[in-house]
């Protein structure tokens, strides 16, 4: 189902008209916030097999780090050239920036192929994503945030909340292309005909995980219970399909 057909479905089974303008169209009139707020919350408590993707991104000379939208767990990165891909090898953002020597502003730091990275927090206060020389002083030039034309991209947005970001060593001396592998909230429907994997593979899951909601924002603690143990019943079902799928090709156990 798209975003409107999850609408009118959660509508006429719940009887709740209000959340939509009229039953001609289906307007939203609120329904559209429970549905992004039930997905949500499903791939945070969900591990499934479809939340699992990866993000590529091409580089530019210089750059240092990539942010990465919609990311909950980052996995692993690589780095890939016409030659070869290789796997970069993670750090801790404290060794990264410290006892491996990566601690010069960036505009002065040595070229190569990057082989080491570290998450890093993009975040500003205010949330902006704007910092210059001006307003930061000298260390604007060591910042790994969500600024300049080598942190890609540099003005995805104006805001932070949405990305998580990298930040890998030594800077790119050429063009190269980054991988990122790990768990990924799923699609934010904002538009009628938007779809994810909630609303396609599992409709009904996110239905009952969108009636939660409603109970959340009504203080039925029995309702919200209630729907809870109907979503963890569905969701057995489904991790147990998940693992069997898994664990096909192993009949013996190491040891």
């Amino acid at each position: 189902m798209n975003l409107l057909e999850t609408r009118i479905a959660l509508v006429n089974r719940t009887g709740r008209f209000d959340l939509v303008k009229n039953t001609e169209d289906y307007v939203d009139n609120g329904a559209n916030s429970y549905i992004q707020e039930a997905a949500r919350w499903l791939d945070r408590k969900y591990f499934i097999d479809k939340a699992y993707g990866r993000f590529f991104k091409k580089l530019s000379v210089g750059a240092y780090g990539v942010l990465v939208p919609e990311a909950r767990v980052i996995k692993e990165v690589w780095i890939a050239d016409s030659d070869s891909r290789k796997r970069l090898r993670k750090f801790d953002l404290d060794d990264l920036r410290g006892p491996l020597g990566y601690n010069k502003p960036f505009s002065q730091m040595d070229k190569g192929r990057p082989i080491s990275y570290a998450p890093t927090y993009v975040r500003m206060v205010p949330e902006t994503v704007e910092l210059t020389i001006e307003n930061a002083g000298p260390i604007v030039g060591y910042a790994d945030v969500m600024i300049g034309q080598t942190f890609q991209p540099s003005t995805a947005s104006n805001s932070s909340t949405s990305y998580n970001g990298i930040l890998f060593m030594p800077p790119t001396d050429g063009e190269y292309s980054v991988e990122v592998v790990g768990f990924f909230y799923s699609m934010k429907m904002t538009k009628d005909e938007d779809q994810n994997q909630w609303s396609v593979v599992y409709p009904d899951v996110l239905l009952m995980a969108t009636c939660r909601q409603l109970e959340i924002f009504n203080r039925n603690t029995e309702g919200v219970n209630d729907w809870t143990r109907a979503v963890e019943e569905e969701m057995f079902g489904i991790l147990a399909d998940g693992l069997e799928e898994q664990t096909e090709e192993f009949d013996q156990m190491e040891g």
